[in-house]
């Protein structure tokens, strides 16, 4: 396994917990932001209150490019970003919820994790994550 595989697999053992732990508290999550530091600490990223009403994919997009900012200011070497989707998965004939998280390293490392769940009293229940091709969009600067 590579170091960026096994950074961006620690990223996701933190982002995940978070997301499960929203969703069996409320039903649902907010997007929000991860990385790993330079030094291998990691930090958690938000969107203001003033996002409060903003779209989903508004939400997505702010944090798209606090991480961007983070990596070409070279504080980054591993981002997350977690937002949840309506995903048809292999073999499915409908849409389930998922988590969905982009994961980007700087060595030219980038996947997205679909990960379906279901909600049963008030605990979260995850199925098989699905990866697929991430778009390479947050260490732009280094390509």
């Amino acid at each position: 396994m590579s170091d960026a595989q096994s950074e961006v697999e620690a990223l996701v053992d933190v982002v995940l917990p978070y997301a499960e732990g929203m969703l069996s508290a409320h039903g649902e999550f907010f997007p929000f932001g991860g990385a790993m530091t330079l030094d291998g600490e990691f930090a958690r990223l938000a969107v203001g209150e003033e996002h409060e009403n903003s779209s989903l994919e508004a939400i997505v997009d702010e944090l798209r490019s606090q991480l961007r900012s983070g990596a070409d200011a070279n504080a980054f070497r591993a981002t997350a970003l977690v937002f949840p989707i309506q995903a048809l998965l292999p073999g499915e004939d409908e849409e389930t919820d998922a988590v969905a998280i982009a994961l980007d390293h700087q060595a030219d490392f980038s996947v997205v994790l679909i990960i379906p769940y279901v909600l049963a009293e008030g605990s979260v229940e995850f199925g098989e994550a699905v990866a697929q091709q991430g778009e390479h969009d947050i260490f732009q600067s280094r390509h």
